[in-house]
């Protein structure tokens, strides 16, 4: 499986719907997992840093639609970088 934040998600849709998100420009439409839906009204995109940005157009939440896809919130964003303010953040809270 891809780490990519996208690609858990895309993936999790498919394994879960059974069948792949429909491209439409810079982002993806499919059936809301979360409600018994019958068009696709869940907006799939790629927000600032790779982050998933999720939308159910019926009004499921993001929790409810991530939860529906076996997948957790941390899911839907990329790993933190190792660079430098990412080890003072891990040094600041071990003191």
């Amino acid at each position: 499986m891809n780490d990519r934040p996208m690609s858990k998600v895309l993936e999790a849709l498919c394994r879960i719907m059974g069948y792949e998100a429909k491209r439409s420009g810079r982002e993806w439409k499919a059936l809301c997992p979360a409600h018994d839906d019958h068009t696709p009204s869940l907006s799939i995109s790629e927000g600032d840093g790779g982050r998933v940005l999720l939308h159910c157009h019926a009004g499921c939440s993001t929790k409810n639609v991530v939860a529906a896809l076996g997948l957790t919130m941390a899911d839907l964003m990329p790993p933190q970088s190792s660079g430098p303010r990412s080890k003072m953040r891990q040094e600041s809270k071990t003191k």
